[in-house]
C-alpha cells in the first residue's frame, strides 16, 4: 500500500470517530456573532497537534499556519464556525439508519472537523508539503455576518494567499467556482397617515410600499449574468382603520456578476425613491448585507484539479454558483472553490440531517486536495 492509499485507509477506518467528533462540535451553540465557545474548542483541538502555529485573531477566527518557506505559494482551507440557530434551539442528535439528524451538523460542524482531520494527518503521517498551508475557522459567514471572518482574513493575509478551498458539509461533488454576490437593505417608509375615513387620500406607507414591490417586479432583470431579487419581509401599519404612517421591507438583489449587481441595485434605489416622491412618502435605506460576486472560468486549472479528484473517487462534479466564504477571495482575484463533504438535507432547519455513506469519499476528496494541490500550483 503506497503512502497516499495508507492515508485514505486511515480516513475510512476512523470515519465513526470523525462523526463523533463532529457531533461534539455541533453540540456547542455558535449563532452568528456568538461563536467564541466553539472557537475556543476548535483552537484547543488544533493545539493538540504539535505541528503548526494556532491563534485566534481579533474578530474570533481560529487560524493554524504551517509555514514551509515564505517564498512558496500559500493555500488556505477554510470552514465557518457559525450557524443559523440561536442558543435556545435544541441541538439533539438522532440517528436513523444512514441518516444523522442534528441542527448545524452538516452546516458546518462536519467541515470544522475536516480541518481538525487535516491537522491530525499532518502530524500522524508527517506530511511534508511544498507549499504553506493555513487552516482557518471563520466567524460571521451566515446571514448578517456578511463574511466578517473572511473579510478579516483577507485583510490580514490577502498578499500571501494564492489559493482558497472553502469547505461546506453539503453538496458532495460540488465545485463552486462562481460566487453569487448580494446586496441587502432594510427600506423604511414614513408617510402622513391618518384616519382611514376622515383622512382618506393622505399618503400611506403601506400602499406606497406595495406600489414599489409591484414596480420592482416589473423591472426586467438581466438573465446573463443571472440576477434575481426578493422582498423577503414586510411590516407596517397599526390598525385596520388607520392609514399607515410607517412601513418597512427587507430587499435583496443577487447576481453572479459584480457589475450587474451594482447596476440593478442602483436602479432599484432610483425606482423606490421615485415612487416615494410621487406619493409624498419619505424613504430611508439601511445596508444590512453586502457580498461581492466573482468567479473562475470552468477551464481554470484549480477546477480541473477538483474534477480529476472527483473522477478518481467516482464522484459526479457539479458546478452551481453559490454564496460562501469563497466570495471574497474570488472577488479579489484569488482562485477559490467551495466543495462539499457529504449529502445534507433540510439545511438551516431543525430537522437538518446528513447521509453517512457518502462522507468517506467527501473526506478522501479533502485529503487528496491537500496532497495533490501542488500539481495545480506547479501548473
Amino acid at each position: 500500500m503506497d503512502f497516499k492509499e495508507e492515508i485514505l485507509q486511515f480516513i475510512d477506518s476512523n470515519l465513526d470517530r470523525f462523526i463523533e467528533e463532529s457531533i461534539k462540535i455541533q453540540q456547542i451553540p455558535a449563532p452568528t456573532f456568538h461563536e467564541e465557545n466553539r472557537a475556543d474548542y476548535i483552537r484547543n483541538r488544533l493545539e493538540s497537534f504539535a505541528r503548526g502555529k494556532v491563534q485566534i485573531d481579533k474578530v474570533g477566527n481560529v487560524i493554524k499556519t504551517y509555514t514551509v518557506d515564505e517564498d512558496l505559494p500559500t493555500v488556505m482551507i477554510a470552514a465557518h464556525l457559525d450557524t443559523v440557530f440561536s442558543k435556545e434551539v435544541d441541538l439533539e442528535v438522532k440517528r436513523e439508519g444512514n441518516e444523522i439528524y442534528g441542527p448545524g451538523l452538516c452546516d458546518n460542524s462536519l467541515s470544522l472537523e475536516g480541518l481538525v482531520m487535516i491537522a491530525e494527518i499532518m502530524d500522524k503521517f508527517e506530511l511534508e508539503l511544498n507549499y504553506n498551508l493555513i487552516l482557518t475557522s471563520t466567524v460571521g459567514e451566515e446571514g448578517r455576518g456578511n463574511l466578517k471572518g473572511m473579510q478579516q482574513v483577507m485583510e490580514d493575509y490577502q498578499d500571501k494567499i494564492d489559493t482558497v478551498i472553502v469547505l461546506e458539509g453539503d453538496g458532495l461533488g460540488r465545485i463552486t467556482h462562481q460566487a453569487v454576490g448580494s446586496s441587502r437593505w432594510k427600506v423604511e417608509f414614513s408617510a402622513k397617515g391618518g384616519h382611514s375615513w376622515g383622512d382618506f387620500g393622505n399618503s400611506s406607507a403601506v400602499h406606497t410600499m406595495s406600489k414599489i414591490i409591484s414596480a420592482l417586479s416589473d423591472f426586467e432583470l438581466p438573465t446573463e449574468p443571472k440576477t434575481t431579487f426578493n422582498v423577503g419581509k414586510v411590516a407596517g401599519g397599526r390598525a385596520v382603520n388607520a392609514i399607515a404612517s410607517k412601513a418597512e421591507m427587507l430587499l435583496e438583489v443577487r447576481s453572479v456578476g459584480e457589475e450587474a449587481l451594482a447596476e440593478v441595485s442602483q436602479e432599484f434605489k432610483k425606482i423606490i425613491q421615485e415612487v416615494c416622491r410621487q406619493n409624498g412618502v419619505e424613504v430611508g435605506f439601511e445596508n444590512i448585507g453586502k457580498r461581492p460576486a466573482g468567479g473562475l472560468n470552468k477551464e481554470h486549472q484549480l477546477v480541473k484539479l477538483l474534477k480529476r479528484i472527483h473522477q478518481r473517487l467516482d464522484l459526479s462534479s457539479s458546478f452551481k454558483p453559490g454564496s460562501t466564504d469563497g466570495n471574497l477571495p474570488l472577488n479579489l482575484g484569488i482562485p477559490a472553490v467551495t466543495i462539499g463533504l457529504t449529502k445534507g438535507v433540510n439545511l438551516h432547519s431543525t430537522d437538518e440531517y446528513i447521509e453517512v455513506k457518502p462522507l468517506k469519499k467527501g473526506l478522501q476528496q479533502l485529503i487528496l486536495i491537500v496532497l495533490q494541490i501542488e500539481d495545480y500550483i506547479k501548473s
